[in-house]
């Protein structure tokens, strides 16, 4: 199933649930390539996590270009990890698994439960854990693209605060996405909303417009309850273009 706004949970595990990373040297080498074939087939990640037998990614991008960097990913660390390994057979337990993701608030519990894999696991809280992108977002250096979710959060106190929740997939009252979402707009909805607002012709016109006069309108139609990826559906513009606003 495809997503409207281009942004997928993939989960890929080992066969019969073998671990598929040893040690650092493989995480290091995974990361890499991941790092080195997402950007060839302009894949954004927005959050991961390598455990032992499994990893996750929320990553951004066409579905076609999805499947592309996800089969040369796993074909590519398979075979070097088959090589160093001396062993020989399928690594990976079928095809990866792509969840869409359409909505904000659940890109947001996606994050958060991709960070707390190690800590539901009972291996480390999740801003311990050396292999996953919160370590990204607390500042060190990485391959995520941070900005869509801490502005989504508010900065990376509310990031801190929100991955310290207990019940999942409750946003707190103070993150400014739940306090946006209170009203969930359909698509529809949302179309009449910001024509009402900034009128039709310069919604379909906003990729042109002068980069001042687009921050001002991505505002006012955040403002009044439109979501970052609705915006992104309504407008074409890159989610960076939105969060920056």
């Amino acid at each position: 199933m495809e997503s409207d706004c281009n942004t997928y949970h993939v989960m890929a595990r080992g066969t019969a649930k073998q671990i598929i990373f040893e040690d650092d040297v493989d995480r290091i080498r995974f990361t890499t390539l991941m790092n080195s074939l997402f950007c060839k087939f302009d894949i954004s990640i927005f959050a991961y996590v390598l455990m032992d037998n499994h990893f996750h990614v929320l990553a951004q991008a066409p579905l076609p270009s999805i499947s592309n960097g996800m089969r040369r990913l796993l074909g590519s660390y398979a075979l070097w990890f088959n090589e160093r390994h001396r062993r020989c057979g399928h690594l990976f337990g079928g095809r990866f698994r792509s969840e869409p993701i359409e909505d904000d608030d659940y890109l947001l519990t996606v994050v958060r439960y991709i960070h707390n894999n190690p800590a539901v696991a009972g291996l480390s809280p999740a801003a311990d854990w050396k292999w996953s992108s919160y370590q990204d977002y607390l500042g060190k250096p990485g391959i995520t693209n941070r900005d869509l979710i801490l502005n989504m959060l508010g900065g990376i106190d509310a990031f801190e605060k929100f991955h310290r929740l207990e019940h999942e997939g409750k946003l707190p009252i103070d993150i400014p996405s739940a306090s946006m979402q209170v009203k969930r707009l359909t698509n529809e909805e949302a179309y009449a909303m910001a024509a009402n607002l900034i009128g039709e012709d310069a919604l379909i016109a906003l990729k042109q417009t002068p980069r001042e006069e687009r921050r001002t309108a991505i505002r006012l139609l955040k403002d009044n309850g439109i979501g970052v990826r609705q915006i992104q559906r309504l407008t074409g513009l890159p989610l960076s273009s939105i969060s920056e606003a």
